[in-house]
């Protein structure tokens, strides 16, 4: 990071460099971020059909139906 700071303060054209590598760190966060979390919820799904969990109609949180389920059965 400092080396883009640096661009960005002493070169001439700093500041444009400094934009362009900032937008590229961006994009490529966009891209590979994007795709991991469509994944990690298409896991969920197959994972519940897997399991054959139910789910309240409102009820998205895995974690409170695992806890809710815990308590009723013990």
């Amino acid at each position: 990071m400092s080396m883009i700071v640096q661009g960005a303060l002493y070169y001439q054209y700093g500041f444009e460099v400094f934009l362009k590598m900032f937008l590229t760190i961006f994009m490529i966060k966009l891209i590979v971020t994007v795709p991991y979390v469509y994944l990690a919820k298409l896991l969920v799904i197959l994972y519940r059909y897997i399991d054959d969990i139910e789910f309240e109609k409102y009820n998205k949180n895995l974690a409170s139906y695992n806890l809710n389920n815990r308590l009723i059965n013990e």
